[in-house]
């Protein structure tokens, strides 16, 4: 390895180097299979002329690192390797060298790649950043995510013409389902990516192992459970249930008022169905009713795409908000009645794909990148599932992060004042910038309403992917006094870039202002500071409650308790991972298999068929339409049938 960047560093050039030339060469069918090293040489020239400096040699480690094992791999057995690069190392220009590698070597054959980020946002601020590189080897690049080819289908078909496509991983498992199932749709125009490029890959494959993306499949009948639905949220909230809620037994007692509604208020079609899923219902409505909060899991919005206001739900791990995304088992539903917007129908799972699924059954090169590659059980599930190995590099320089003596509040006033006295003296007095990362949008708005009057300091806030302003902001130096009121949008994939005032006053401090649900997202969250050899500092503010907590709180020993905290964190996380291989996997797998056949046996043969081979409808003039549209519907009547038969099947394949 040592000799592959000695080789790199020293390779000279004619001052007038023609990199689209170099590259026009090596895409040519006869020329020799390229070398990550002369790639990487050529690639160090580009950028420092565009850039003024070298990529580090961790950046270049990485690259090599990836593809060592390339051309000596076993027949018929592609790279799946997953690599550890801390936080503030540069991963966006790994990425895109590895994408234009891939490309260059493999541009007569496999030399399309799909780089998957954890969310829409980051996919377009990535490409906004690195589109000059792309350019100077002469590689397409485009993303499939943004608002635009979102709104509009044609302008997304005509991305996956690039050669290098960006994109969240809901948006590329979305684009396959349409190309697979609709044949007028054709989205990915049967683009086949030799590789993928997955940054931040334990959220995808971690934290989100157990999403399953479904098209969304309505049945016209079940515009008709609207009154039921709307019997259940006025039982829900009437007076004598509302003093009954915490009760054991309160969900069987609304289902034994609400079940004699059935004959009356359900089509028949519907009425073992809208039997089989009443408690679930109700359940539902509970948990819409008096668990869940606006501006915390979800918020109502208007996205600015016609729709109107709606529910959005809330990614809490990335902060972005899921447009495209609804919660199911009819909780959006009753969500929609607590916020008197519009009512829309609950759609069955007929068309899905997992993202488990969707990373086990690709079956070209996988490259992962992460900062927080996770424990040895973590890994362990990893390897088990995806079939990867790992690897994980230093920091180039030896990180300053000082750890800040955490606060833990013993309720939510005690909290905002700590947080107010904490932000002020750092931002005021030290004169440096300071990032609150916080739990919620509700939280967030708190911090900001008590802290904006303040003259002494100067606060933004980030709490929405929309925030167009705050994305121009972002490519600005922050300088001292500055404070940022954010949630988890800032505390994944965003890079701060501190003045040369601030590096000297302290760099950027980092308050997190809850307990993160694991270390991968709290390392995240850490490493928005002291980034590249920077300095920096963070710190712990959360809130916490619980009577264990008030004893612990009068011992005095915050760091303890911090450590207690994580360890009861680290613990259920452990059992959640546990639960992903014991429970979850099976049942993903089960499903997808079913899935698959279904797929085979009804759906490929239908879209294969011609319509003169409908002889019944070859010679009626009259049914000229029908014909148009048969295939439709009866690619409808397969899609209504696997779905309910999916839906009575579901405690069996829970089993």
């Amino acid at each position: 390895m040592v000799e592959h960047i000695r080789r790199i560093r020293i390779r000279e050039f004619e001052n007038k180097f023609d990199v689209r030339k170099w590259s026009n060469e090596i895409k040519k069918p006869s020329s020799k299979s390229l070398q990550v090293d002369d790639f990487l040489a050529v690639a160090c020239r580009v950028v420092h002329d565009k850039k003024g400096y070298l990529p580090r040699n961790v950046q270049l480690i990485a690259v090599v690192a990836f593809v060592s094992s390339d051309d000596n791999r076993q027949a018929g057995h592609m790279i799946r390797r997953m690599g550890q690069i801390s936080t503030g190392e540069g991963k966006t220009l790994i990425s895109a060298l590895l994408a234009i590698y891939h490309a260059l070597r493999y541009w007569n054959k496999d030399r399309h790649v799909n780089i998957i980020t954890s969310s829409s946002v980051l996919a377009e601020a990535n490409i906004a950043e690195i589109r000059w590189l792309f350019q100077a080897f002469g590689v397409s690049v485009s993303n499939n995510c943004d608002q635009q080819c979102s709104n509009d289908e044609d302008i997304r078909r005509n991305r996956y013409n690039n050669d290098v496509i960006y994109g969240d991983l809901g948006s590329f498992m979305r684009d396959i389902l349409l190309t697979r199932f609709f044949e007028d749709k054709d989205v990915t125009r049967n683009r086949n990516p030799g590789a993928i490029i997955v940054d931040e890959v334990d959220s995808m494959t971690l934290d989100k192992g157990e999403n399953v993306l479904y098209m969304s499949h309505n049945i016209p009948e079940m515009y008709d459970l609207m009154r039921l639905f709307v019997e259940i949220w006025t039982m829900v909230n009437a007076p004598d249930v509302v003093r009954l809620a915490k009760s054991s037994d309160i969900v069987d007692e609304v289902h034994q008022l609400i079940e004699p509604m059935i004959p009356t208020c359900v089509p028949n079609c519907l009425k073992q169905f809208a039997g089989r899923h009443l408690s679930t219902w109700i359940k539902s409505a509970f948990r819409a009713c008096y668990l869940l909060k606006p501006n915390d899991a979800y918020k109502v919005d208007d996205c600015g795409d016609g729709q109107g206001r709606r529910i959005v739900i809330m990614d809490k791990e990335t902060g972005v908000e899921q447009v495209q995304t609804e919660w199911s088992d009819g909780l959006q539903q009753f969500l929609q009645l607590k916020h008197g917007l519009k009512w829309t129908p609950i759609s069955l799972k007929a068309i899905f794909m997992s993202n488990i699924g969707y990373f086990s059954e690709f079956e070209g090169r996988m490259y992962g990148l992460t900062g927080t590659l996770g424990s040895a059980a973590e890994c362990d599930l990893l390897s088990q599932v995806f079939g990867v190995d790992f690897f994980r590099l230093p920091r180039f320089r030896l990180r300053f992060c000082v750890q800040h003596e955490p606060i833990i509040a013993h309720d939510r006033q005690n909290w905002l004042n700590q947080m107010e006295q904490v932000v002020v003296n750092v931002a005021s007095k030290q004169q440096r910038a300071v990032l609150v990362v916080c739990e919620n949008i509700e939280l967030a708005n708190s911090i900001y309403d008590r802290l904006k009057a303040d003259a002494s300091i100067q606060v933004a806030q980030y709490v929405s992917s929309f925030d167009e302003a705050f994305k121009e902001k972002q490519h600005q130096e922050v300088l001292p006094g500055q404070v940022i009121i954010a949630t988890n949008l800032a505390g994944r994939g965003t890079d701060l870039k501190p003045s040369k005032e601030l590096l000297n006053n302290g760099g950027l401090h980092v308050i997190i202002g809850f307990l993160p649900p694991n270390s991968r997202v709290e390392a995240q969250a850490e490493g928005r500071t002291a980034r590249s050899g920077q300095p920096g500092s963070y710190q712990f503010v959360i809130e916490k409650t619980d009577e264990e907590h008030r004893k612990s709180h009068l011992s005095g020993d915050p760091y303890g308790r911090m450590l207690q905290l994580k360890s009861k964190r680290d613990e259920d996380e452990r059992l959640r991972l546990d639960n992903i291989r014991r429970e979850a996997l099976p049942k993903i797998q089960l499903e997808e298999k079913l899935f698959h056949e279904y797929y085979e046996k009804c759906v490929r043969p239908l879209n294969q068929r011609s319509l003169e081979s409908f002889e019944s409808f070859s010679t009626a003039s009259n049914l000229e339409h029908l014909q148009q549209n048969f295939k439709t519907i009866m690619r409808n009547c397969f899609n209504n049938r696997w779905a309910l038969w999916l839906d009575e099947n579901a405690v069996s394949i829970e089993k």
